[in-house]
């Protein structure tokens, strides 16, 4: 097959709020400014783990297909929807590698198609958007056995060693882009490019006679139903036995899910939780005191309490408070 770059005008015709589009990393020291810098798509980012949050983006802007390095020190959940007439194609190292592992997965949406996965903590993510043309021809050569009209969402394998020159390859992009922005402002520099990196993806990719079954899925449910039962419930004291029989598992069986999925165990995940929920409601300019939210979340020793907060995120409670207090 032979892979030619569409006369499609961009990918995105978007530039994130706050993040540079020319290869230049762009920091974010709190995970909110982190998910509103993104408008590629429907996009929303939950902070899972308690503690000080820093990420890092950086893109670069090819014309037909986009690239974004994404790095973040804790764990997150993203979930929303691509854009009509837009595809995504995003994979995550593993944890602390800066290249593709041999528990990587692919994960491929179209226009409209939903997702909802997690990023464990110290992650390096990989995105790249395109539209839906590139995304045919994508899947066309991946998998040429059966594939026919509109996927929605389809997991990929990586294909080892050529899913890690791949991640290289993206870096390298970014990096020259960010040098050399001038030559990167040529549309035939930049179309070249990107017909380069969308070979790169499709010679990384293993091919596969059928849609790729995520093995990861009723794990993943087993986290994310219980990360839905606790934030419908933040004025109850939830134990690790409580989410084992909301979600109908063992302490076992949801050990594994939360250590793979999102590194952590069920009660990390539970006190990250509610410390999470005191530093929203603290930063939020509404709480009548800290003692008032964290008893809110279910922290009754307020000595212990302010331990595990300035742990957490480097500062007293009251420091946080004072910050969105009335001059």
């Amino acid at each position: 097959m032979t892979l030619e770059a569409p006369t499609a005008t961009g990918a995105s015709g978007r530039t994130s709020p706050g993040t540079d589009a020319s290869g230049q990393p762009c920091a974010f020291d709190d995970v909110g400014p982190f998910a509103d810098a993104f408008v590629w798509w429907e996009n929303e980012i939950a902070q899972i783990d308690a503690g000080v949050f820093s990420g890092r983006r950086t893109l670069a802007a090819l014309g037909t297909v986009d690239l974004m390095e994404e790095r973040s020190n804790r764990a997150l959940r993203q979930r929303g929807s691509i854009l009509p007439r837009q595809a995504a194609v995003g994979f995550i190292c593993g944890k602390g590698q800066a290249d593709a592992s041999n528990d990587a997965r692919v994960l491929v949406c179209s226009g409209g198609a939903e997702y909802d996965v997690f990023l464990p903590r110290d992650h390096i993510a990989f995105y790249l958007l395109m539209d839906e043309v590139r995304m045919h021809e994508l899947l066309e050569a991946c998998w040429p056995a059966t594939y026919s009209g509109n996927p929605g969402r389809v997991w990929l394998d990586f294909h080892l060693p050529a899913g890690r020159a791949f991640s290289r390859q993206i870096r390298r992009v970014l990096a020259r882009s960010s040098l050399n922005a001038g030559a990167f402002a040529v549309d035939s520099v930049r179309a070249n490019v990107a017909n380069r990196v969308f070979v790169g993806l499709v010679e990384s990719l293993a091919p596969v006679s059928r849609p790729h079954v995520n093995r990861r899925v009723p794990l993943e449910g087993l986290v994310r139903r219980s990360l839905e039962f606790t934030r419908a419930n933040p004025d109850t004291s939830i134990t690790v036995g409580d989410l084992c029989k909301q979600v109908g598992a063992s302490r076992r069986t949801l050990q594994r899910a939360f250590v793979e999925r999102v590194g952590m165990s069920p009660h990390e995940f539970l006190l990250s939780h509610r410390m999470n929920g005191v530093r929203r409601a603290l930063q939020s300019g509404n709480a009548e005191s800290v003692t008032a939210a964290a008893t809110k979340w279910g922290f009754w020793h307020l000595g212990r309490f302010a331990a595990y907060y300035r742990h957490a995120f480097g500062e007293q409670p009251s420091a946080t408070l004072r910050k969105v207090a009335p001059a």
